[in-house]
């Protein structure tokens, strides 16, 4: 009887960059400048200002997707302060919902009137990611902003803010402005470049990017977690800042060029996402402010960056601490003057218009910048998530005997990639089962063990053992668990499986323990463990000690 093989096929061949602006909306006709329209509405302005005594002439317009600005030129005499006092008059005699007044326009003798276009145009991330300003851009941690108010694409890169706080009312386009600065991240940058801490009590949008290798764990949504995990970030700073004295460099772009040229292992930026501070700030005030402002100080060099985004910009959530160590600030709609101030020292948020409308301050800059942000929907962030996902599995089961594309369309699919990063799902086992029906139960096991997502070199290399004082009890089948790793002189979570029949979790918890005695090795993000005891007399000493 003749045995047929079974012909491995050629990996999949896909362009990232194409399959990902493919997923992303194109843009609708651009919006249109009705230059009759804007030349009546400037008539209408200036005779509104001169029924309040404000003599001038419009001097210029800029008109963009949202908004456009007609700079005023006041007469001879007249007080900037008495205009900018008129915003709720002239709303109230152009129709209009709000009207900003910048009093005056930096860098210009003339005042600003922005008011809201008939007809409110859409940005659409795509056209700004094709803009030859972010295309061009070599920076890993470019990022869109949005267009101003003229309409043009404004980029910026993460490393030179070096931290960005944002707040906004529920609506306000704030956490969909967080997902225009990751798809940005994700389109120029692989994991081995960035690398993500998403925490989002929320549990809405950040978890939808569970499936990407670029994180450093699943999404955090308890905020008790959180503070564990900026602790971990904090160490993990302070061993860079080693690694870089050891190799006579100062921050991390010094360290990733000597690196290159050793054939070394870079290091990638972390960028520390939050989005809903607030929730954060309730559960432990004191341990998250210390972490936060602690990062804030001192990351920059070592390439971590925070992101912290809230709709309460209380003084209670922004403390003087927080707010000091953020030089980069972006207010979307807020509900009051207070607010506004609270984020951007100043007024003026409480007047934008929602959806994607903001105020972006630069670091240094006495200024803010109106921007109106892409708009970004869920199933394109879900859609772009999965082509990430899709590409890392090609790679992670590429030894697979079978059809590799249809194994990982499944995965996809029925979203089975879940059993890889979460054991404690109440699903867990069910899905591991199905997901056993496509590729080898000892494949799943190994990824589980190795971990889904690529271990940082600092938590490969410098983490350590549990100590024994730490392990009260051991389970009961501990002891069977050592035998039998010490005749393999390997251990592994799914060895202790098959062999003993348990279930992953109980396995893991066994193979703690057996690192916790010293009769394995500490975790190294490999396959398995090698057992360190070489000698029975040795072993029987150890569990001696357990029993």
């Amino acid at each position: 009887e003749d045995v047929q093989k079974i012909e491995r096929k050629p990996l999949p061949i896909i362009d990232f960059k194409t399959e990902f602006l493919n997923i992303l909306h194109e843009p609708a006709e651009t919006y249109g400048v009705d230059n009759e329209a804007l030349k009546k509405e400037a008539e209408l302005l200036t005779r509104r200002l001169a029924e309040f005594d404000v003599q001038g002439k419009i001097v210029g317009v800029q008109s963009g997707p949202v908004i456009s600005r007609f700079e005023f030129e006041p007469a001879p005499g007249i007080k900037v302060n008495r205009i900018a006092n008129l915003d709720n008059d002239l709303a109230l005699a152009l129709k209009a919902t709000r009207i900003r007044i910048l009093a005056p326009i930096p860098g210009k003798s003339a005042v600003g009137i922005e008011v809201p276009n008939r007809e409110r145009g859409l940005v659409y991330l795509k056209s700004n990611i094709l803009d030859s300003n972010f295309e061009n851009n070599a920076s890993p941690l470019a990022i869109v902003l949005g267009e101003d108010t003229s309409g043009k694409p404004v980029v910026d890169d993460i490393s030179t803010m070096p931290h960005m706080l944002i707040a906004g009312t529920t609506g306000s386009g704030k956490s969909v402005f967080i997902n225009t600065i990751m798809l940005s991240l994700l389109y120029h940058s692989a994991y081995k470049h960035v690398r993500f801490l998403t925490i989002d009590p929320k549990r809405l949008e950040l978890p939808m990017y569970n499936p990407i290798p670029h994180l450093l764990r699943r999404a955090i949504t308890e905020p008790k977690a959180a503070v564990g995990e900026l602790e971990k970030v904090v160490k993990i700073m302070d061993m860079r800042y080693r690694d870089f004295a050891r190799e006579g460099v100062r921050d991390i772009d010094g360290y990733n060029e000597k690196m290159r040229k050793k054939n070394g292992e870079i290091k990638p930026y972390i960028l520390i996402i939050v989005d809903e501070l607030a929730d954060l700030m309730l559960t432990a005030p004191s341990e998250i402010e210390e972490n936060i402002t602690r990062l804030a100080q001192m990351s920059r060099a070592v390439g971590i960056h925070l992101i912290l985004a809230t709709q309460r910009p209380s003084v209670d959530v922004i403390t003087g601490l927080i707010k000091a160590n953020f030089p980069c600030r972006i207010a979307f709609q807020v509900a009051s003057k207070t607010d506004s101030r609270t984020i951007l020292d100043m007024n003026g948020a409480e007047s934008l218009l929602g959806r994607g409308d903001m105020l972006f301050l630069p670091p240094g800059k006495g200024s803010p910048i109106r921007l109106h942000g892409p708009y970004v929907s869920t199933d394109e962030v879900c859609d772009i998530s999965k082509l990430i996902a899709r590409l890392y599995l090609y790679d992670l089961l590429k030894d697979t005997d079978a059809d590799l594309e249809e194994i990982v369309d499944a995965i996809i699919d029925e979203e089975l990639w879940t059993v890889f990063i979460d054991t404690k799902d109440p699903g867990f086992d069910e899905k591991r089962r199905a997901l056993s029906n496509i590729i080898p139960i000892e494949k799943i096991d190994d990824i589980i063990d190795s971990g889904y997502y690529p271990q940082l070199d600092e938590v490969v290399t410098k983490e350590m053992p549990i100590a024994k004082e730490q392990v009260k009890e051991v389970d009961e089948l501990f002891h069977e668990a050592a035998q039998l790793v010490f005749r393999h002189q390997v251990a592994s979570v799914s060895l202790l499986q098959r062999r003993l029949n348990l279930g992953y979790a109980r396995a893991g918890r066994i193979v703690d323990q057996l690192e916790a005695a010293g009769i394995v090795e500490p975790f190294q993000g490999s396959k398995s463990r090698k057992v360190l005891v070489e000698r029975k007399e040795e072993l029987e000493k150890i569990l001696g000690e357990y029993r």
